[in-house]
């Protein structure tokens, strides 16, 4: 599923042009934003159209809102499976619940996204197999890399984990 594509499935929900770029850019990302990345994505400032966004997603049952520390702003989580399944992302990770160091780490993530709209970021396997298929040169009687699997580093601390490896550790081997 393309980007635009995502956009007009969420858009078919009810939402604007641009609450429906905002959504599918956070569901495939993040899962979880602030109001000030809406403002700052659409161009806008605090204000009604804002709060009556986010209201709506959560009378909807799209998103969850939680309150911050001090009470002084919300966080709101999406969760809400039929609207993954729009998107193509029935069985997302990012709609799980996550710890407090998680969302922190996607909140990030999510600023990161919409500070760069010129960068195509790798958010799903298939766009990643897309991508780097692209970028792999055909060489004849050469045996490609299985992009079936692709191979994902992540490190934290003591913990290092690869997702789409054939074995703990090691990349799988065509």
């Amino acid at each position: 599923m393309t980007a635009d594509e995502r956009v007009h499935a969420v858009a078919k929900l009810r939402f604007t042009e641009r609450q429906a770029r905002f959504l599918a850019t956070v569901l495939l990302h993040s899962g979880v934003c602030l109001p000030r990345q809406y403002c700052a994505f659409a161009g806008i400032v605090h204000g009604e159209k804002t709060r009556r966004f986010f209201a709506k997603l959560v009378r909807r049952g799209f998103a969850c809102d939680y309150p911050c520390r001090h009470n002084r702003g919300r966080i709101y989580h999406f969760h809400h499976k039929p609207l993954y399944a729009t998107i193509g992302e029935t069985e997302s990770r990012l709609r799980r619940p996550m710890s407090a160091a998680r969302v922190v780490e996607n909140l990030i993530v999510l600023d990161a996204v919409l500070a760069t709209p010129a960068v195509s970021w790798l958010s799903t396997a298939d766009a990643a197999n897309r991508d780097l298929a692209a970028l792999l040169p055909p060489s004849p009687g050469a045996r490609a890399w299985p992009l079936s699997e692709p191979v994902v580093g992540f490190h934290r601390g003591a913990r290092d984990s690869r997702r789409g490896t054939g074995q703990r550790g090691r990349p799988a081997r065509p």
